[in-house]
């Protein structure tokens, strides 16, 4: 799956995973917990995924072509996406969600935490953009209150766009 076909092929929810090289045989296991909820029922087993994995950089990219998101199901894939991106970050990777539906994205963070870089590259931002015309809505780096700056996460695709 290249990049930039996930979007045009009508993927619901693309997300970027990654792991150390090292543990990168692991990395398939642990995406595969996206599809569990509800009772430990897992809700992806007949869904055709797509994935693409590069061993060497430990990077996997999934596309789920139908998310749900009637009552409830927005809640459970921010839930699984946060889920999977703690237990990832504990091993030293990431998740960054590429393209997912508008309730999903207004629930979990696109990009993860930035850490003590977030003041750093929102100051070079204000610097180098001083009126917020370059991608504006795309830096989503939380402020040190906790809230979204340029208002949540407007950077991330819906199902109806591409990054």
């Amino acid at each position: 799956m290249h990049r930039g076909s996930a979007g045009r092929d009508g993927a619901g929810l693309v997300v970027r995973v990654a792991l150390p090289p090292a543990e990168a045989t692991d990395v398939l296991r642990i995406a595969r917990a996206l599809g569990r909820v509800r009772g430990g029922r897992d809700e992806l087993e007949r869904v055709a995924l797509r994935s693409c994995l590069h061993v060497t950089s430990g990077v996997l990219r999934v596309a789920v072509p139908n998310v749900r998101t009637d009552t409830g199901w927005d809640e459970d894939w921010a839930q699984r996406l946060a889920d999977l991106r703690r237990t990832l970050e504990v091993r030293g990777g990431s998740l960054v969600v590429s393209r997912a539906p508008r309730q999903v994205v207004a629930r979990v963070s696109a990009w993860g935490d930035a850490g003590p870089a977030a003041r750093l590259m929102r100051e070079i931002k204000a610097r180098f953009d001083p009126g917020g015309i370059l991608s504006p809505g795309r830096f989503v780096i939380p402020d040190d209150d906790g809230g979204r700056e340029g208002g949540g996460n407007e950077g991330v695709p819906s199902t109806n766009e591409d990054i």
